[in-house]
């Protein structure tokens, strides 16, 4: 037991009244994670005390690297204070001074065992801690700024809920998982009390990821240690899920942040799970308002600069976002149309529209994402007599064609669905604008594993083309490769071979032998080879492909990785492991830099080096590697995806390997779902 006692001369009402209140709160609780209260009562000379647990342990932070726990045990032991909080917040306690030394963990029965202490009094009692809390002698400031909400950084004292609970547990996340706190403490400490309480409010800290890589070679080095991995693995092991969980706590609008300490430990459990978590990052069009409200003047400033130029730049858009995928070449009857004055003129009110739905007070400060100020704009316009349909379709097109690129496929499935419709009432079948909504739709379905939905868009694509273009003509061509790529991922071998023999005749006379659309063509036809049992023939495409497109597109070029990554899944598939080792790790760390986002590329370079690493036993590294790959792949497609199902299977082997049979069991059980799609790396164009 312990005896907390306020130290003669401290006995002031106000710390006698928080004393009392501690007191009490340790009283309503009744936690394994609480200290206990057992008899309270006054000294003789007048002074309150009470009696309650002993709690030997030590800062979680110190006991989490002075036991060098992996991520994954960190985050186990995090859900203790999850629960812990939570049952406080049950019982309407707020402890607004939640941070490691007031988190102690101690072994019992060899077990780590989390207790939660000095609830909202710590300084008011002048126990010594680890971390100095200012200013609440003034009885301004209550709190220590390092883990300090910025509500409570406001200083009104008032409006203050659980979700300030949450902030500051959120900082403590990030220091276990990263080693260090999301500000550096000397810098904040130095500053002014204005300055520290203006950094607390408005300055968003960087993802843990990140924060990684800024901490020096020494120091990231020294924190992966101690989490029993590289500096390189621990940062891919935040990015993403715990990235997203991370700063979902730190949101400085706390509508932003988890609505309670159950849901966030609903979303680490997922984590730890392998299972999509809720958290995800912030749009594009919620980090604009961010930057509009601390940047009004400036934003007004620009906004008649930036609307000129992207109307006088919206043919340029339009070609750069479709060159980047290979798809158009050359100005068409669409930017045209797009230049006409009438035009213009519906671009600038659309724009106009969609920027005031993006604005906080229209939604309560509720986030929307660009897809959603979309359609509220198009709404509205409709209600006013709607505007021209190629100018809709186009923005729609657009930005369709994004989302798909970046892997929000659902959001791009319905922005070119919508677009296609509107070209479909008003536009002639072979305008080039349908025509260009449906290659981008068919690639939407393509990366979604729908191949046959992409099958029959491709159809009505090719239909339309013949009618006016030449087996010669760039986009025909295309048309036929796409239609390829369909088969490929339907295992539908025989009908793929003939368009892609096709389509590499029609683009090396077009365009050359060395023409990135003809070694897109040539990967494909590799992919066939491998998977109809032509090994001598795949093999030395795949190294001549590799050799061409280093040399002409760069080692780092996206297209070279993922030839690399073929290679290697061909040499591993064929038990030739450490011929694969090489370009398997060689795609997939170069993915890892290009992409930061999850992409196709990125996901299918993952799982190929996880296979690869399992066939060269090295199975703790593919275990994680492989949990890391279905999360992402899960929330990209689907748990019951094609391409999820594969990386469930692996997992399951892994398992198996390593004696969990409980664990196995439950990875094949995932895997046995039914296919609802998968990801192509072959790539279309």
């Amino acid at each position: 037991m312990a005896l907390k006692i306020i130290k003669h001369g401290m006995d002031t009402r106000q710390v006698v009244a928080r004393f009392e209140a501690e007191r009490q709160a340790l009283a309503l609780m009744n936690h394994p994670t609480v200290a206990k209260v057992y008899d309270a009562g006054t000294t003789p000379r007048g002074r309150p005390y009470f009696v309650m647990e002993y709690v030997p342990g030590v800062p979680i932070t110190e006991h989490c690297d002075r036991h060098k726990l992996t991520t994954e045990e960190r985050l186990n032991l995090f859900l203790q204070v999850c629960d812990g909080v939570q049952h406080s917040h049950q019982k309407a306690i707020i402890h607004r001074d939640l941070k490691p030394s007031n988190i102690l963990v101690a072994l019992v029965d060899g077990k780590a065992a989390v207790k939660i202490i000095d609830f909202g009094v710590a300084k008011a009692t002048a126990q010594k801690l680890t971390e100095r809390t200012l200013f609440t002698e003034l009885g301004v400031l209550i709190g220590t700024p390092e883990y300090m909400s910025p509500e409570q950084a406001e200083m009104t004292g008032q409006d203050i809920d659980t979700r300030s609970d949450i902030y500051s547990l959120g900082v403590v996340l990030y220091e276990l998982l990263v080693g260090t706190l999301p500000f550096e403490p000397k810098e904040l400490r130095k500053a002014g009390f204005d300055a520290i309480r203006a950094k607390i409010r408005e300055e968003d800290p960087p993802k843990p990821s990140n924060r990684v890589s800024t901490l020096g070679d020494d120091r990231s080095a020294e924190s992966a240690k101690l989490r029993q991995v590289d500096a390189r693995t621990l940062q891919r092991t935040l990015r993403g899920d715990l990235d997203w969980i991370t700063m979902k706590t730190l949101e400085k609008n706390r509508m932003r942040r988890y609505g309670s300490m159950q849901e966030l430990a609903a979303d680490i459990q997922r984590h730890l799970s392998c299972e999509p978590v809720l958290a995800s990052p912030p749009s594009v069009a919620y980090k604009t308002r961010k930057f509009v409200s601390r940047h009004r003047l400036l934003v007004g400033a620009a906004a008649v600069v930036v609307v000129s130029l992207l109307l006088g730049a919206v043919t340029t858009s339009i070609g750069f976002v479709r060159a980047s995928r290979e798809r158009d070449r050359a100005l068409t009857a669409e930017s045209l149309a797009l230049a006409e004055s009438e035009n213009r003129q519906a671009m600038v009110g659309f724009l106009t529209l969609v920027l005031s739905w993006a604005n906080p007070a229209r939604h309560e400060g509720e986030p929307i994402s660009l897809g959603e100020a979309l359609d509220r704009a198009h709404e509205e316009v409709a209600r006013d007599g709607g505007m021209p349909p190629l100018v809709e379709a186009s923005i729609r097109r657009i930005v369709g064609s994004m989302q798909a690129d970046r892997g929000d496929l659902h959001a791009a499935e319905q922005n070119l669905r919508a677009a296609l419709e509107i070209a479909e009432t008003d536009l002639e079948a072979t305008d080039p604008l349908t025509l260009k909504l449906l290659n981008s739709l068919g690639h939407t379905m393509l990366l979604a594993g729908q191949y046959e939905l992409a099958m029959s868009v491709w159809d009505r694509e090719l239909a339309a083309r013949l009618e006016t273009a030449s087996e010669d003509d760039p986009d025909y061509l295309t048309n036929v490769q796409n239609k390829a790529a369909a088969f490929l991922g339907l295992e539908r071998y025989a009908e793929a071979e003939p368009l892609l023999l096709q389509a590499l005749e029609g683009r090396t006379r077009v365009h050359g032998k060395n023409h990135s659309r003809t070694m897109t063509t040539l990967a494909n036809l590799a992919y066939l080879f491998d998977r109809t049992g032509r090994d001598e023939e795949a093999e030395a495409l795949l190294l001549d492909l590799f050799d061409r497109r280093s040399e002409i597109l760069g080692p780092n070029d996206p297209r070279t990785l993922a030839t690399s990554s073929n290679l290697a899944d061909f040499y591993g598939r064929r038990g030739r492991f450490d011929e694969a080792d090489l370009p398997s790790r060689r795609a997939y760390e170069g993915m890892d830099r290009v992409y930061e986002d999850d992409h196709a590329y990125l996901l299918e370079a993952m799982r190929v080096r996880a296979e690869i690493l399992n066939g060269l036993e090295r199975l703790a590294e593919a275990e994680q590697l492989a949990q890391d790959c279905y999360r992402r792949t899960a929330a990209m497609l689907t748990p019951e995806s094609k391409e999820t199902r594969k990386v469930a299977t692996l997992l399951a082997i892994l398992h198996d390997k390593q004696g969990n049979a409980t664990e196995a069991e439950l990875w094949r059980r995932r895997a046995e779902e039914p296919a609802s799609g998968g990801l192509i790396s072959r790539g279309t164009s």
